[in-house]
């Protein structure tokens, strides 16, 4: 049922139960706690639609406008993601 919601790299909102078993082959070959996590997840919804980029407002096109002038723009964004 919640097979193909959503696609790598969309974001997504997921309610479930987050669990953990402890794995002891990866413990003794590591030497020190390893548990596996994972989350069974019963709801899964796109925080964003598909087509939110044509959903622009005016505004936001002449934002984008004026970033895409910027020379510095690749920094900006960088910097933005990785501070």
């Amino acid at each position: 049922d919640l097979i193909d919601m959503a696609r790598p790299g969309e974001e997504i909102e997921v309610t479930g139960v987050y669990e953990h078993s402890y794995d002891a082959a990866m413990t003794f070959k590591s030497g020190f706690p390893v548990f596996s996590t994972y989350i069974t997840a019963n709801h899964v919804c796109k925080r964003h639609d598909e087509d939110s980029a044509t959903n622009l407002s005016p505004e936001d096109v002449l934002k984008i406008q004026e970033l895409s002038k910027d020379p510095q723009i690749g920094k900006r964004i960088v910097q933005s993601m990785a501070p």
